[in-house]
C-alpha cells in the first residue's frame, strides 16, 4: 500500500483532497503514543509523534503483506 493513499478520498475533488492515511493512523496512535511518553517520563512532543508516524508506518507495511 503507497502510504500517500487519501483517508477519506473525496472522488468529486480533483487532487482527492484530505489527509493521507498515513496521517490518520498517526494522529489514531497519538494518544497511545502520548500515554508511552507520560509512562517513561518523556515529555518530548517530537517522540510521541515519532512513535504514532512509527506505528503509521508498521499499519501500512502490514496491509500491504496482507494483499
Amino acid at each position: 500500500m503507497n502510504a500517500k493513499v487519501k483517508a477519506f478520498p473525496d472522488p468529486h475533488i480533483k487532487d482527492m483532497g484530505g489527509m493521507t492515511l498515513r496521517q490518520y493512523y498517526a494522529a489514531v496512535a497519538l494518544p497511545e503514543s502520548i500515554r508511552e511518553m507520560n509512562a517513561i517520563e518523556s515529555y518530548d512532543c517530537m517522540d510521541a509523534v515519532q512513535l504514532a508516524f512509527t506505528y503509521a508506518d508498521c499499519m501500512i507495511k502490514y496491509e500491504a503483506e496482507e494483499d
